[in-house]
C-alpha cells in the first residue's frame, strides 16, 4: 500500500436508530419485509418518525390493494361481493399505533419496526389464501351447479300445467345473474334452484303417473332415492374426492382399486383422501401465491443468477413456504445491501462536498461508486485527487498525483516528492474529519489500517486525462483570479 491509504471495514448504518425503507414497497410481495435502512441523526429525530410512518402505512395500504383487487375480481367473476377488507384495515391501523414516537430511540427498534409490518403481512397473506380457497373451492363450485340445474330443467319437457313452477325457475335463474351481498347469500338461492328443480321434477312425473303414460318416466331425470350399502356409499365418496383432487393436483393416484377393500379399510381410506384433499389444495393454492410474488421480484434489477432461480422455482408445479422464503430472504438481503451502499455513497458525497473534495463527472462517477469501481475526487490542488473504491464490506481511499508520462512519474526530484507527502497528510488529516462527519451521519467507520505519508511513498497515476482536466480547472480558476483583480 503507498502513503495516505486507509483501508476501513464494517461500513454500516447504525443499527439502533432510524430512517426506514421498506425495500420491498411497490413492489407487491406481501410478507417479505426489507426493514431497509436505517440512518441516524439526532437532529432529525421527529423527520425520522415521519418518515418511518410514511412508509409504514405505504407497506400497509400497498396489502391492504392486494387484497381490495382479489375482491373486485371475485366480484367481477361471480357477482358475489366479499369483505374481509374490512377486518384487515382494522389491523392496519393498530399496526401503524403501534409504531409511535417512543420507538425512534428503542435499541430493538429495527426488529420491533419489523416484527409490526411482519404481523400485518401474516394476517393479509392468511386472508388472500381464504379469498383464494372461497374462489376456487365454493364460488367456481356453485357457478358448476347452477349450470347444471339449468342444463337438467332445459332437458325436461315444460308443461303448460306447471306454469307457476316454470316462471318460478325462470325468475331464479335470472335472480342468480345478479349482484350477492355474500357468497352465503348465493349459496342459499342456488339451494333454492335446486329444490325448485326438484319440485318441477316431481311434479311432471305425478302429470304422466296420473295419465297412465308409465313409459315416459323413464325419461324423466329425478332424484331418486336409492337405497345403497354402507360399502357402496364409501366408494363414491372416495371417488367423489378423487375427483376433486384432480383439480388441484393433476399427478395424484392413489386409491385406483378399492373395490375389494373391507368396509373399515374404506373407512382409513375415506378419512385419508379427505386429508390429501385438504393438503393437495392447500399446496396449490399457496404455489399459485408464491408464484405470483416470485413474477413481480423477476421485474428487479437482480443478477442473471438469481433471475433463473426465481424462473426456475416458479415454474415448479409446487412451490413450498421454505423454497419461496429462502429467495425470498436472499433478495431481500440484495435489496438492503444496495440500500446501504446507497446511503453511503449519498452520506459521503454530501460530507466530501462539504470539505471541499467534489467528485467528477457526478452521476457517472457514483455509478461506478455503486458497482465498485475506482472513482478520483478533485481536490484544491493541482495534480492531486483522492482515490476512492467501495468495496463489499470496506472503503478504501488513498491520495493520489496524476502525471501525464511514465517518465514524469520515473522521475520525481526530492522537491516534489516533499510536496507530495505534504498533500499526503493533509488527505489524512481530512480523513479524520471524514469519518466524524460519518459518523454524526450514521455511518460507523472501523479503521483497519492506516499507512501515514512519511511510512510510504505517495501513489502516482499516469492518466493524460486526468491531468488536462485538473489543468483546464486550473486555468478556469486562474481567470476568474485575473478578473477579480
Amino acid at each position: 500500500m503507498s502513503a495516505g491509504e486507509v483501508t476501513t471495514i464494517g461500513v454500516q448504518a447504525t443499527t439502533g436508530s432510524t430512517i426506514g425503507v421498506g425495500a420491498l414497497t411497490g413492489v407487491g410481495i406481501i410478507g417479505i419485509v426489507a426493514v431497509g435502512v436505517w440512518v441516524y441523526n439526532k437532529r432529525k429525530d421527529e423527520e425520522a418518525f415521519e418518515y418511518n410512518q410514511k412508509i409504514l402505512k405505504d407497506e400497509f395500504d400497498f396489502m391492504l390493494g392486494e387484497v381490495k383487487k382479489l375482491q373486485d375480481s371475485i366480484f367481477e367473476k361471480f357477482n358475489v361481493k366479499v369483505d374481509f377488507l374490512k377486518e384487515l384495515s382494522k389491523e392496519a391501523e393498530f399496526g401503524l399505533k403501534m409504531y409511535d414516537k417512543s420507538l425512534i430511540k428503542d435499541k430493538d427498534h429495527n426488529k420491533k419496526y419489523q416484527k409490526i409490518v411482519e404481523d400485518f403481512a401474516k394476517s393479509a397473506k392468511e386472508t388472500i389464501y381464504k379469498l383464494k380457497e372461497l374462489e376456487s373451492e365454493r364460488l367456481e363450485e356453485l357457478d358448476k351447479k347452477i349450470e347444471k340445474i339449468t342444463n337438467e330443467f332445459n332437458s325436461i319437457e315444460k308443461n303448460e300445467l306447471l306454469i307457476n313452477q316454470i316462471e318460478e325457475m325462470s325468475a331464479i335463474k335470472e335472480e342468480l345473474k345478479g349482484e350477492f351481498a355474500s357468497w352465503e347469500d348465493k349459496y342459499s338461492m342456488v339451494s333454492r334452484y335446486q329444490r325448485e328443480l326438484d319440485k318441477y321434477q316431481k311434479s311432471i312425473k305425478a302429470i304422466y303417473l296420473k295419465k297412465g303414460i308409465e313409459e315416459i318416466i323413464d325419461g324423466v331425470e329425478e332424484q331418486d332415492i336409492e337405497i345403497i350399502s354402507p360399502i357402496e356409499k364409501l366408494i363414491i365418496g372416495i371417488n367423489e374426492f378423487k375427483e376433486k383432487i384432480q383439480k388441484y393436483d393433476t399427478q395424484y393416484n392413489k386409491f385406483n382399486d378399492i373395490s375389494s377393500f373391507s368396509r373399515d379399510k374404506l373407512k382409513m381410506v375415506f378419512e385419508s383422501i379427505k386429508l390429501d384433499y385438504g393438503k393437495a389444495k392447500e399446496i396449490f393454492i399457496w404455489s399459485n401465491i408464491y408464484r405470483e410474488d416470485l413474477e413481480k421480484l423477476s421485474h428487479l434489477e437482480l443478477n442473471d443468477e438469481v433471475q433463473n432461480r426465481i424462473t426456475l422455482l416458479k415454474n415448479q408445479d409446487k412451490i413450498s413456504k421454505d423454497e419461496f422464503k429462502s429467495i425470498a430472504d436472499e433478495i431481500n438481503q440484495i435489496i438492503i445491501a444496495k440500500q446501504e451502499r446507497e446511503i453511503l455513497i449519498e452520506t459521503l458525497r454530501d460530507n466530501l462536498n462539504s470539505m471541499g473534495y467534489s467528485v467528477v463527472n457526478e452521476e457517472e462517477n457514483i455509478t461506478k461508486l455503486e458497482n465498485g469501481e475506482i472513482v478520483y475526487l478533485d481536490t484544491d490542488e493541482d495534480d492531486y485527487k483522492i482515490m476512492l473504491k467501495l468495496n463489499k464490506n470496506s472503503m478504501i481511499t488513498r491520495v493520489v498525483r496524476v502525471v501525464a508520462t511514465q517518465e514524469e512519474k520515473d522521475n520525481v526530484n526530492s522537491y516534489q516528492r516533499e510536496k507530495d507527502i505534504q498533500a499526503g497528510k493533509k488527505w489524512c488529516s481530512s480523513y479524520d474529519k471524514l469519518t466524524n462527519l460519518l459518523t454524526v451521519n450514521g455511518i460507523e467507520i472501523d479503521t483497519t489500517l492506516r499507512i501515514e505519508p512519511q511510512d510510504d511513498d505517495l501513489t502516482y497515476i499516469v492518466d493524460d486525462s486526468l491531468v488536462v482536466k485538473s489543468k483546464k480547472k486550473s486555468a478556469k480558476e486562474d481567470r476568474v483570479r485575473y478578473f477579480d483583480e
